[in-house]
């Protein structure tokens, strides 16, 4: 999974790049759901920026506390390498 982050918002915001290489249809927006959820439930612990998530192959398979620590660890990671080197508007992108 990797996370791509942007410091350039007063709230956090959230989006998805989910490829075909996923999966069909079904399988990227059960994914997306998921992803949404997940969202929903640590965004209030989250920093204030741009957030771009995108999943794995192997995310589809993922159970959902486990997806849930990936993102969580992923976001804040990325965040912290923003931190480390602060350039203003600049994107950090970390793979996991």
């Amino acid at each position: 999974m990797r996370v791509v982050y942007v410091d350039c918002a007063n709230e956090v915001r959230v989006g998805f790049a989910v490829g075909k290489k996923i999966g069909g249809a079904v399988k990227r927006n059960r994914l997306k759901r998921r992803l949404r959820e997940i969202i929903r439930q640590v965004s209030s612990d989250e920093k204030n920026g741009n957030y771009l998530i995108i999943p794995s192959k192997k995310s589809i398979d993922t159970i959902f506390s486990e997806l849930k620590s990936e993102v969580y660890k992923a976001m804040n990671l990325a965040h912290e390498s923003y931190n480390n080197d602060k350039n203003n508007c600049d994107t950090r992108d970390t793979k996991r």
